[in-house]
């Protein structure tokens, strides 16, 4: 039996059922049950939106390694690609991340299907803008 006032509190720091199973020393099923039952919505759909929030906000910032992009994201580089998919799914139709042949991650602001620019930070505050 799961004692629900720590399951809430575990809950609502914003874990996964994985890792609140983990914590409670129990299955993530049992989990996954009494959630449902409390009528809960997964914090997982949560913590995932916020790793790609935090890869688009990264990226606006300029070309980054995988390396540098899983530990700013808070993910294994296995799961990256993954996650730059999504990413992609959530930007705006003009927007694609894509992996160059160094290896590099880079946001393209694609305004025209033969053309791709690569969106630019300025050093200081305000907009920025689009290199070919």
């Amino acid at each position: 039996m799961i004692n629900e006032d720590r399951f809430m509190k575990l809950y609502n720091e914003g874990l996964s059922d994985v890792k609140i199973a983990k914590r409670l020393g129990c299955r993530a099923q049992k989990v996954r049950k009494l959630r449902k039952k409390l009528g809960l919505p997964s914090n997982w759909n949560v913590l995932w939106r916020a790793k790609v929030s935090r890869i688009i906000e990264a990226l606006r910032n300029g070309r980054m390694s995988a390396k540098e992009l899983s530990e700013i994201a808070g993910i294994r580089q296995q799961d990256l690609l993954h996650y730059v998919r999504k990413a992609n799914e959530l930007l705006n139709p003009h927007f694609e991340i894509r992996r160059e042949r160094d290896g590099r991650f880079v946001m393209y602001y694609l305004y025209d299907l033969r053309k791709k620019e690569e969106f630019v930070k300025p050093e200081s505050g305000g907009g920025g803008h689009y290199r070919i």
